[in-house]
């Protein structure tokens, strides 16, 4: 009898031994999880300006694997629930970032990111009301600002959207900045556009990316430039466009009422504005370069045909380089950076 107690008793505290070791207890996100979630969170966000699909399936591996370890502290689950309904959310999977996120909020219902994740299902107008009491609510809660700064910017209320990115941007990692600040820019500037605009150039300042002939269109319309030209007289863009090709305003291959404008394209056409058809001054970085072979930006060679119009961006300060070092020629361009380019030149005209 004694030998069979001391078997029950052995086998018992083996088993308490072995649920010790399979049950994964956390009072609180400790330092050794949170770093690992905190890196899940950078790769998931890091995903809406740099999409990766074999980065995203590492994150639903470790994500995968962290809600198969059993625990008992509702915080820690709700925040790797959160994680994979944003997970999936970027998988565009509807039914499972419900799923996660409701059984998110379920383990706690003040969890930054299951709150962030809840908005992001909604649509525009119901995410600005679900998201305004919380940021009153929760003023620490960045994650949050920034995305109702977004969704302000996606109804053009851009005021309000430059309000909420400046307030959480700094306080977030700089990965949350690569993801939002050209929107935060972009809605900047289109506030300081403010009213008293048409629609033609509203519509075009609030495309993502530009035609040809929309800059033709914008510059007609903001500015003087072609009056030369016309005559003061109301011509068409398409007419105007073609008048401006054939002087070398456009690539002569290029098909203008269709083609996406690229980052070299507004050079050219920039260049021209400026210099007017002054041969002698549109040639003016060729003739200074002549004799030499390396070019001062590494992505446009000399001799090719934006190389004076990229270098006059530079040196007058309208277009940027990209690290001091690249000036991204085939980059498409949106509305408001042409918007802003073209002010430049109006203030060197």
């Amino acid at each position: 009898m004694k030998k069979i107690l001391f078997i029950l008793i052995t086998l018992f505290l083996t088993s308490c031994a072995t649920l010790k070791d399979d049950i994964f207890i956390r009072t609180d996100l400790t330092e050794q999880v949170q770093p690992q979630l905190t890196d899940i969170e950078h790769r998931l966000v890091k995903q809406l300006s740099n999409p990766n699909d074999i980065e995203m399936q590492a994150v639903f591996k470790d994500l995968d694997e962290l809600l198969a370890t059993p625990s008992t502290d509702d915080k820690y689950l709700a925040r790797v629930n959160a994680l994979m309904a944003d997970y999936y959310y970027l998988r565009k999977s509807t039914s499972k970032t419900k799923t996660y996120v409701e059984r998110a909020l379920k383990q706690n219902p003040y969890d930054e990111y299951a709150l962030l994740v809840n908005a992001k299902r909604m649509k525009a107008n119901d995410a600005i009301e679900y998201l305004e009491p919380l940021c009153n609510r929760f003023p620490k809660y960045m994650r949050l600002a920034t995305y109702l700064g977004h969704v302000y910017a996606q109804v053009n209320e851009y005021a309000q959207a430059v309000v909420y990115f400046d307030a959480s941007l700094p306080f977030l990692d700089k990965l949350y900045s690569d993801a939002y600040l050209k929107e935060r820019n972009d809605s900047y500037a289109k506030y300081t556009i403010g009213d008293g605009i048409s629609k033609t150039v509203n519509a075009i300042i609030n495309k993502e990316k530009i035609l040809l002939i929309d800059m033709t269109t914008l510059t007609d319309e903001i500015t003087d430039a072609f009056n030369t030209i016309t005559g003061n007289s109301k011509w068409k863009s398409s007419m105007l466009a073609d008048r401006l090709k054939s002087a070398g305003w456009y690539f002569q291959d290029a098909q203008v009422a269709t083609d996406i404008a690229k980052r070299k394209d507004v050079a050219v056409f920039l260049w021209h504005l400026l210099c007017i058809n002054n041969e002698s001054k549109l040639n003016m970085y060729s003739n200074r370069y002549r004799t030499r072979t390396n070019s001062p930006i590494f992505d446009v060679a000399i001799g090719s045909l934006y190389f004076d119009a990229c270098l006059a961006m530079v040196e007058n300060d309208i277009m940027q380089l990209t690290n001091g070092r690249y000036f991204e020629p085939e980059l498409l361009v949106s509305g408001t950076e042409f918007y802003k380019y073209l002010q430049k030149v109006e203030t060197l005209r």
